[in-house]
This record gives structure tokens, C-alpha cells and sequence, in this order.
């Protein structure tokens, strides 16, 4: 059978893909670019926003439209979310398989029989769904690990915890081994990533136990990444080993989602500002040319434009790198949809985002002008043939472009006033 196979969202879901790609070719079946070639198509969705649901819901019209005659199948979030009713909105489905059980659809394209159309996850369940090693990652030098799955955070206005489950841990040994995999194909870059990361431990330790373990077994990985991380993950240990060990990167993605204390507490985030500003100095401090980006949530119920300009103040105290702004929208089933008031206007969430992406330009554009004519060392991962240009990473997430280089290659050059242009300009 020939299956075709995308995902929409987040970094877990492509890891996911790619692991049902390697499932598949590993039984024999054909994984087809082309989705007018597939007698099976394979979405896994995502539901973190209703935009996001929409897209995916979206998605598998149109690639059922291309391809009628194809078996199609919808898997994870909206799955979970939607239930029964998804086959009302996508009345051609054949199967909707939530965020675990995802090997059935191995059986699909074995043309075996399922025990149900619908299949959906126990959220209290705490087994981590093994869906088999990767070996490969698209061809790319850069490869995503996945170590944990579900959170049982339960912030205000995260569907997440509900489509996703309680938090399980992926076997120590089976993320090392796969890592291992990728290493002996090429790739270098390694990106831990996780629904929440920060929550993996094990009968051996916590998340820095496990970094340490990944460095100390693989001593020729290029690179080791967070893909995102939370403020518990910054304790003195982490600090001690992003300090040692020059290959954990120096780039940490961690959620702010607002910079005002109230609008924390009725998120139900686990810190407030004073603490949050106090360990980002704590790394700065001890760590040189570190970077942080962050997401932030605006918008949110009964935000005042006194403390959106909290937020606003505190983004640049901070100093971030990087910021992912989105406007507040509900999410039917969690505490902010049944307990608080969307009260703040389309029109009045969508300045502010304006307003937090010009402070983040502004932001990121200092940062690079203090790096001009600096050395920084890259890893080369894309061709631009249009204009003869390589594109590389640096550890710190700056993208520079070189000339008469390969993919794969790890490259010294210098940050020039385009390549600031160029970062300032482009969202990665």
C-alpha cells in the first residue's frame, strides 16, 4: 500500500510521523510524497488553538479532495477532542485514532481489521506509547527525539493535558539507542523534545541526568537542543552542565505567557515575575552568550492595558531573543472557557500582538548589532538555489548564510550587517 503521511503543530507531532514513516517502510508499505498516489492518508492533527483545529480540519478535506478514492485517516489532538463528532465534520473518514493506539494504523495499511472506528486515549493512563526507533530524519543533519508525552500542568488556558493525557516518560534506553540510530546516518544535531519536556524522570533521574547521560554515551554529538523548557529546568545543576558542556545549546525556549503577576496566577502558571526574572539572571550570569526566546499569551481574560504594558516592560527586562506572541482565544473544555470572560475585543488582542512583535524586533535587532563581525560556528542545513546560498545555525539560534560549503558541514564565519538584516527580517 502506498500511504502518505503530514502532520500539523508541533515538534512532537513530526517526530510522530517520522516514526510512522519508519514503521511503515519497516512492514513493507510505500510512503508516497504525492498524496494522488496513496491508497492511505495519514494526518496527525493538532488542536492547541482553534485555528489550529480548523487547519487541520481543513487539511484532511483537501487532501481528501485530491485523492477520494484513498482510505483517509485523522490521528491525535482533534481526535481527542472532537470524538464522535469529527466524523460528522469529515463524514468520508475511515478511522480517527486519538493519542495512543497510533500503531493501528499499521493495520490499515495491512488491511486488517480494527475494533473500532474511533479510538481514543485513557488519560490516566501513564505508559508511554513506543511507536519504534528512527533511524532517519527527513535526510536533514538536525533530528527530533521525542522523551516524554502529556502534562499534567492543567494551566487555565491549555486544552493540551485534556487531548494529550497525564505525563509518561519514554524508557531511557529506548531514547538513547534511537539517538544512536540518527547519529550513525548523519545527523548532528540532536532536538530533545517532549509535550513537556522539563517533566521527564525516571527510576535514574530528572531531565539533567538524562542530558548528561545522552553526552557522556554519544562524545562525536555535534550538537544537543531543548526544544522548549520550563522555569523548573533551570536549577543549579542544568546551569552547572549548560556551563561544562559546550555541545547542550546555548538557545533556551522558555514560556513566559504573560509578564504580569494576576494574569499568571489565573493561568495557573507555577512562578511569578520575580522569580522568573531572578534564575534567567542566575544563568546569565554563570553562561556566556546565551539566548532566550519565549511565548506569550495576550489578551488573556480581564488583562488591563496596564498589564498588558507589564508584559510589555517586562519582555524587555528580560531582554529575549526571540518571542512567539499569540492573541488569547478560548478553547472549549478548559478552566478559562468555562470560569472567565473573554473579555478583551479581536481588534484590541491584535494590537497588542503588533504592539509585543515590534518590542521583540526591536529586542532582537540590538542583540545582533552588539554581535557584528563576532566568529560564531554553524551548522550548515539548507541550499538556497536561487541565490547559490548555504544556510547554517548557530548554537545560540542565528542563521547565517555561506558560500561553497555542503550540507552537513560545520562551518566557522562571521556575523555581518545582512546577516542581521536577514535574522531581524525572517522568523525561524
Amino acid at each position: 500500500m502506498n500511504v502518505y503521511l503530514t502532520f500539523l503543530g508541533c515538534k512532537v507531532n513530526d517526530y510522530e510521523v517520522e516514526a510512522l514513516k519508519a514503521s511503515f517502510l519497516k512492514a513493507g508499505q510505500k510512503v508516497v510524497d504525492d498524496v494522488k498516489e496513496a491508497n492511505l492518508i495519514l494526518v496527525n492533527t493538532c488542536d492547541v488553538t482553534e485555528v489550529a483545529k480548523n487547519k487541520s480540519l481543513k487539511t484532511l478535506r483537501s487532501l481528501h479532495k485530491l485523492n477520494p478514492k484513498a482510505k483517509c485517516v485523522a490521528m491525535g489532538c482533534i481526535v481527542e477532542d472532537l470524538k464522535e463528532e469529527i466524523f460528522t465534520k469529515l463524514p468520508f473518514l475511515d478511522f480517527a485514532i486519538g493519542t495512543k493506539g497510533r500503531k493501528e494504523v499499521l493495520k490499515i495499511a495491512q488491511n486488517e481489521p480494527l475494533e473500532a472506528k474511533l479510538m481514543l486515549n485513557d488519560k490516566t493512563n501513564r505508559t508511554y506509547e513506543e511507536l519504534g526507533h528512527i533511524a532517519t530524519f527527513k535526510g536533514h543533519v538536525r533530528a527530533y527525539v521525542k522523551s516524554s508525552d502529556g502534562c499534567d500542568k492543567f494551566c487555565t488556558y491549555c486544552i493540551i493535558p485534556y487531548v494529550r493525557g497525564r505525563t509518561r516518560i519514554r524508557k531511557r534506553e529506548d531514547i538513547i539507542l534511537e539517538i544512536g540510530q540518527l547519529l550513525s546516518n548523519g545527523v548532528k544535531e540532536i532536538v530533545l523534545t517532549g509535550i513537556d519536556t522539563v517533566a521527564y524522570h525516571d527510576e535514574k533521574g530528572d531531565l539533567v541526568s538524562l542530558l548528561q547521560d545522552i553526552l557522556e554515551t554519544y562524545p562525536n554529538l555535534y550538537r544537543l537542543r531543548l526544544s522548549s523548557i520550563e522555569l523548573a529546568t533551570l536549577s543549579d545543576e542544568f546551569i552547572a552542565l549548560l556551563k561544562k558542556d559546550s555541545r547542550l545549546c546555548r538557545y533556551l525556549h522558555l514560556s513566559l505567557q504573560s509578564g504580569c503577576d494576576r494574569i499568571l496566577n489565573l493561568m495557573h502558571r507555577h512562578y511569578d515575575t520575580k522569580t522568573f526574572l531572578a534564575r534567567i539572571k542566575k544563568v546569565r550570569e554563570e553562561v556566556e552568550d546565551v539566548s532566550f526566546a519565549t511565548d506569550v499569551i495576550v489578551g488573556f481574560p480581564s488583562e488591563s492595558e496596564e498589564e498588558f504594558e507589564e508584559t510589555l516592560n517586562f519582555v524587555k527586562e528580560v531582554n529575549f531573543f526571540k518571542v512567539h506572541v499569540f492573541p488569547y482565544s478560548e478553547r472549549k473544555g478548559t478552566y478559562a472557557q468555562r470560569f472567565l470572560k473573554d473579555d478583551i475585543s479581536k481588534e484590541l488582542k491584535k494590537a497588542r500582538v503588533h504592539a509585543l512583535l515590534n518590542v521583540e524586533q526591536c529586542l532582537r535587532e540590538n542583540i545582533l548589532s552588539k554581535m557584528l563581525l563576532k566568529e560564531v560556528e554553524i551548522l550548515i542545513e539548507s541550499y538556497d538555489a536561487k541565490n547559490d546560498i548555504y544556510y547554517g545555525m548557530s548554537d545560540n539560534y542565528i542563521m547565517l548564510g555561506v558560500k561553497n560549503v555542503h550540507i552537513g558541514d560545520i562551518v566557522k564565519t562571521k556575523i555581518t550587517q545582512s546577516d542581521i538584516d536577514f535574522n531581524v527580517k525572517v522568523r525561524f
